[in-house]
């Protein structure tokens, strides 16, 4: 089976079920452990719960992305090891995406309030 069908499609279904948790029950006070962690987020509680919104649904977003690339790599005509090392760059790729977006907005819809 390929790497990034494996990577992938693992990757997206826990970013899926994170991210739906997230959206389920955010955490209620800022904490530590669990939630949408950041110095903006964690900045006051109205940015706490605003970030807990909007990191759930860029998390939805990218496990849907993940699991949507995901037969990607049986379709290339790559060596596995080219095939891992493409998976784990675009996968720091995405997760680094899906945490500048949720920053962004999260900074815009602070200061328009």
């Amino acid at each position: 089976m390929s790497p990034m069908l494996i990577t992938f499609l693992l990757v997206g279904v826990v970013f899926l079920v994170a991210g739906f948790a997230l959206r389920l029950r955010p955490p209620k006070k800022i904490n530590p452990v669990y939630g949408y962690r950041t110095k903006l987020s964690m900045s006051g509680q109205q940015a706490w719960d605003l970030g807990q919104k909007i990191s759930a649904r860029y998390m939805i977003r990218a496990g849907l992305v993940f699991v949507i690339l995901a037969p990607i790599g049986s379709l290339l005509k790559i060596s596995e090891e080219m095939e891992i090392g493409l998976s784990l760059s675009l996968l720091v790729l995405l997760i680094k995406l899906m945490l500048h977006f949720s920053h962004r907005q999260l900074q815009r819809a602070l200061q328009s309030e």
